[in-house]
This record gives structure tokens, sequence and C-alpha cells, in this order.
């Protein structure tokens, strides 16, 4: 019983926190540059709205993995690099910094939680870096290019 709400914890809130703060990692060099960017989690029905300064957040009641990033601004190829890896570079971080405090903290479902997170953030981290174009088994990303492909194809063409 315990680790089946952990579980659900985890999907509903941890996930969701994790996808945010990966796609804050994007944000972050927009935001620097004054531009204004849109952070959608889920991928439907958004109940919810946020905005503060440039940054603009919208996500459904239970967004689970999915988030986007999106700019009407034209980026410099540097920007666009960095923004790139803004969220790659977050979730290792989180990664790291999950599985640190996994090894201090104590309580079941508190330690059960973090090292959720923990994992959860090194697979964002290896399924986005990896230059890849999701297939349908990535629900919410069916042919979209991950992180890593984008990066390689703007460093091929420029654009």
């Amino acid at each position: 019983m315990t680790t089946a709400f952990a579980l659900l914890i985890g999907f509903v809130f941890v996930m969701p926190f994790l996808v945010l703060l990966h796609e804050i990692g994007h944000a972050i060099p927009i935001l620097i540059t004054g531009e204004k960017v849109q952070i959608t989690l889920g991928s439907s029905d958004f109940v919810s709205s946020l905005s503060i300064g440039g940054l603009s957040i919208q996500s459904s009641l239970i967004p689970l993995n999915v988030g986007y990033y999106s700019t009407q601004a034209e980026l410099t190829k540097a920007v666009n690099i960095v923004s790139i890896m803004g969220g790659p570079i977050v979730s290792a971080l989180c990664a790291a910094i999950l599985f640190a405090l996994s090894r201090v903290l104590e309580g079941q479902i508190i330690v059960f939680l973090v090292r959720f997170g923990a994992w959860f953030s090194v697979f964002q981290f290896l399924l986005t870096i990896a230059p890849i174009q999701y297939g349908e088994w990535f629900l919410g990303y069916a042919g979209v290019d991950s992180d890593g492909l984008r990066l390689i194809k703007l460093l091929r063409t420029g654009i």
C-alpha cells in the first residue's frame, strides 16, 4: 500500500515538477535575452496558467511527463544552443542532487520519492540528450525530435 501511494505521488507530482524544471532549463537562456517563453505541461485540456515576467506556464490537470517550451523570438545560434542544452543539463543536475539527498534523508516514503525523482531525472536526461526522434512508444512526443537531435541539426545547418 505504501509503495502504491508513493508511486501515485511520484507520477502525479514529482514527474511533472521535474519536467517543469527541465523546461525552465530551456527557458532561462531565452528569458535572459529579454524574450518571452511559453512552457506547456501536458498535452490537452489546460486547466491552469501562470505568468511571471516573460515566462508563461500552462498545465493540464495531470501532465505526467509531457512538457514543451516555445518562443516567438528569433534566437541567435548561441542562445538556441544554450537553450536546447539547458533542459538536459537541469535534468542531470536534478539527478545528482536527488541522489545525494536520498543518502541523507530519512523516512521510507520520502526516500522513495527522492529516488523516484532521481531515476526519473536520469532517464529524462538520457532520453532527451540522445539524438533520436521519438516514436509512437513515447506518449505525447510521437514524431518530435529530442533535444540531442535538435542540437545536432542546429549545429549541422545553422538554423
